[in-house]
């Protein structure tokens, strides 16, 4: 009968030693769920015009058009352009929101930011940072796009929702976790003019 030495096993490449930890660790794995597919949340698909009922805002995306550069709006990039979308926001919780915090948009080729450059007030085309609570407003969202071979058919837009919860450090209740409510397909009109 042979006898079990220590020596033999450093001698040993380094490949079949972790072999056996890899096995354990994806047998743990496997056990515990790691191996299914993760869940998908639960995101709603929006129509144009339709009230996306969120926390701590609502959002009624209207439409989007092609807007060029201008003296009172300009691109970084001289040949690009502007991708406008009408938002009608609502803030439901109790406290002021960023407004360029409450949309992203996705699905158009050299956009040079998923966050909207700016967020023009559309009764005085001022450029708001915040919204304050019970105040419906209309804003025209501005998207920097790169020039692009045709200009996009549509968008997407996407409405985020936050949750409220417990701050660890102060026990306060804050709005935190950003994650998306709705997806809504916004046709874009016009060239850009």
């Amino acid at each position: 009968m042979r006898k079990f030495i220590p020596r033999k096993l450093i001698e040993l490449p380094t490949q079949w030693l972790l072999l056996p930890i890899a096995l354990v660790a994806l047998a743990i794995s496997g056990l515990f769920g790691g191996l299914r597919p993760a869940e998908q949340s639960d995101v709603d698909t929006a129509a144009v015009g339709q009230h996306i009922d969120g926390q701590p805002w609502n959002a009624t995306v209207v439409s989007a058009r092609l807007a060029r550069s201008t003296d009172d709006l300009p691109t970084q990039g001289t040949a690009n352009h502007w991708i406008v979308v009408r938002i009608s926001l609502l803030v439901t919780g109790d406290e002021p929101v960023s407004v360029r915090d409450t949309v992203r948009m996705r699905g158009a080729s050299g956009l040079v930011s998923a966050t909207p450059a700016m967020a023009v007030l559309l009764r005085d085309g001022r450029d708001v940072p915040e919204l304050n609570p019970g105040l419906p407003e209309t804003f025209d969202f501005y998207w920097e796009q790169k020039p692009q071979p045709a200009a996009p058919k549509s968008v997407l837009v996407d409405v985020f929702n936050e949750i409220q919860r417990e701050n660890s450090f102060t026990g306060q209740l804050i709005w935190a976790d950003p994650e998306v409510k709705a997806t809504v397909t916004v046709p874009v009109s016009g060239a850009a003019s």
